[in-house]
C-alpha cells in the first residue's frame, strides 16, 4: 500500500495554486465586507440625521397645529359672540350695520 504522503511533490504546485486562489478570494471577500461596512455606517449616519429631522419637524408641526387650534377656538368664540350680539340686536329691532352707524356718529 502506497501512502498519499510518500510522493507529494507532483501535487505541491497544484495545492500552492489553490492556496493562492483561496487567499485572493479571501482578500476580495474582506475588501467587499469592509466596503459594505462603510456603506452601512454611512446609511446609519444618514438615518440618524433623518430621524432627528423628523423629530424636529414633528415638534414644529405639533406647535403649529396647537396654534391653529387656538386660533380656531378664538374664531369660534368670536362667531358665537357675534351671533349672540346679532340675536340681541334683532330682539331690540336693530342690526349690526345700524349699530356701526350709531357708533361712528357717537365717536365723531
Amino acid at each position: 500500500m502506497v501512502s498519499r504522503f510518500q510522493n507529494p511533490t507532483p501535487q505541491l504546485p497544484v495545492l500552492e495554486n489553490q492556496i493562492e486562489n483561496n487567499n485572493a478570494e479571501i482578500n476580495s471577500i474582506n475588501n467587499n465586507l469592509a466596503d459594505k461596512k462603510r456603506k452601512l455606517a454611512n446609511l446609519e449616519e444618514s438615518l440618524a440625521k433623518l430621524k432627528e429631522l423628523a423629530k424636529d419637524t414633528l415638534a414644529q408641526t405639533k406647535q403649529e397645529v396647537l396654534a391653529k387650534m387656538e386660533e380656531a377656538k378664538i374664531t369660534e368664540r368670536e362667531i358665537e359672540e357675534t351671533t349672540e350680539l346679532k340675536a340681541d340686536l334683532n330682539k331690540k329691532g336693530s342690526d349690526i350695520p345700524t349699530l356701526v352707524k350709531l357708533a361712528k356718529e357717537f365717536s365723531q
